[in-house]
């Protein structure tokens, strides 16, 4: 599923499945060690007092609450936090982190440096989940 050699189709119905029937632990390793095989590994400087790097998913728009998603990203970064936020560019009908970030003059990251250099500089990097995962090409 991770290399993209399953059809949507056949995707769906995985997913689907897990989730009408859960997920077992077994499982949820046997994806974990899958998709650590699988992506390429970022390397990032510890932010103030060895703080570790947050990863936020946000693939998920905003549609009736605000976004907040953001202002979270922004607000442990100025504490020296360094944080990746990744996700969706648009969600028809919501609001993206992807848009805010935009509107804030926070580029996207289109590479694995960009997002190092991002964390190192500023200690935040937005990344469309396509550069995450270029062999879906989500």
């Amino acid at each position: 599923m991770l290399d993209g050699r399953v059809s949507e189709l056949e995707l769906g119905a995985v997913l689907l499945a897990y989730r009408m029937k859960g997920e077992t632990s077994a499982e949820l390793a046997a994806m974990l060690d899958a998709a650590h095989r699988s992506f390429e590994p970022l390397h990032v400087q510890e932010g103030r007092e060895h703080a570790r790097p947050v990863s936020i998913p946000s693939y998920n728009g905003a549609r009736k609450q605000p976004n907040l998603t953001p202002l979270l990203a922004l607000m442990l970064a100025r504490e020296g936090v360094p944080v990746l936020v990744h996700g969706v560019v648009d969600d028809p009908g919501r609001v993206t982190s992807s848009e805010i970030f935009t509107e804030l003059g926070i580029p996207h990251a289109q590479s694995h440096d960009e997002i190092e250099d991002n964390l190192a500089s500023r200690r935040l990097a937005f990344v469309p989940v396509s550069v995450l995962t270029p062999k879906r090409g989500c």
